[in-house]
């Protein structure tokens, strides 16, 4: 059986891994021009865009994140 100490050390313990855990992404601002229409994807990885969303050519967009504070993508 769990003390209240051992509960409250528990949750604390919990809190901090899920603080701890690395964002995909970090907070940019700015804008961009893109060169060419192309698909809008929530990640590269598994190419999801629902919506069916795209970039168009020679259109302005708002940066939101990048993938690290040196972006690649």
């Amino acid at each position: 059986m769990h003390t209240r100490t051992g509960l409250v050390f528990e949750f604390a313990l919990v809190a901090a891994l899920l603080t701890g855990a690395a964002r995909a992404e970090v907070k940019m601002s700015g804008s961009f021009v893109a060169d060419a229409t192309c698909p809008a994807t929530q990640a590269i990885k598994n190419g999801k865009n629902p919506g069916n969303i795209a970039t168009d050519a020679g259109q302005s967009y708002e940066l939101l994140a990048g993938n690290r504070h040196a972006p690649t993508h």
